[in-house]
């Protein structure tokens, strides 16, 4: 029964590694553009919050290129949503015990480049860098009292470089499925532009993002 079972497995396993090791997406094409939509999760290093609460759009084009047989670039540009969601509990003299709300919309315009190695299968693993433009800030907090931050006196740097890892899998009809991770390698903003009590230091983004890639040939 043992010997069935192991010999079952081991016939997944092939059939599995088999379906992921057909012809990658490219087939006999060098260029292959292709527009992108998803979201992120993203998070703030250095701010009171953890956890990758804010959610928000990635949506761009890309360009693919085979490099050879086992290596891919890609070069995209793209408008993404990052920032920070955080709750906390706080004692306030006018209602007790409370909770405060804490809110961040950092909207940028992107450009990563990525390279992969795709080993001539479906599955295909990158690692890249990203120049990230900021184009819009807000950050507020609910509480029990009016709490207003002057997004001109605590403000974000506009450059933002990051590095990320990348996983690819194609999809029949020359669709991508894509997970991404990055974080930002210098502050989007330093601990003196941080307000009062929000922040232990330099702060960086810190993002998921999960895509679906239509491939144009």
């Amino acid at each position: 029964m043992r010997f069935r079972l192991s010999l079952l497995v081991l016939c997944s396993l092939l059939s599995s590694y088999a379906l992921i090791a057909q012809e990658d997406i490219f087939g006999k094409q060098t260029f292959m553009g292709g527009v992108t939509i998803g979201g992120n999760a993203s998070a703030l290093m250095g701010d009171v919050y953890p956890g990758y609460h804010k959610a928000g759009l990635n949506i761009g084009a890309a360009v693919f290129a085979r490099l050879s047989p086992i290596f891919a670039a890609s070069l995209e540009i793209s408008y993404s949503q990052k920032g920070c969601r955080g709750v906390r509990e706080i004692y306030s003299n006018y209602t007790g015990q409370t909770f405060e709300k804490y809110y961040l919309n950092l909207n940028y315009m992107e450009m990563p480049l990525y390279v992969y190695f795709t080993g001539g299968s479906r599955l295909f693993f990158g690692l890249g860098v990203c120049y990230s433009r900021l184009i819009k800030s807000r950050e507020w907090i609910s509480s029990d009292q009016p709490y207003n931050i002057d997004n001109n006196l605590y403000s974000f740097l506009k450059d933002d470089w990051s590095y990320g890892g990348n996983v690819n899998f194609s999809l029949p009809k020359k669709w991508i499925v894509s997970f991404r991770y990055q974080q930002s390698f210098q502050p989007i903003r330093r601990a003196y532009y941080v307000p009062l009590n929000l922040g232990t230091g330099d702060q960086f983004n810190t993002w998921f993002t999960l895509r679906l890639i239509k491939a144009i040939p």
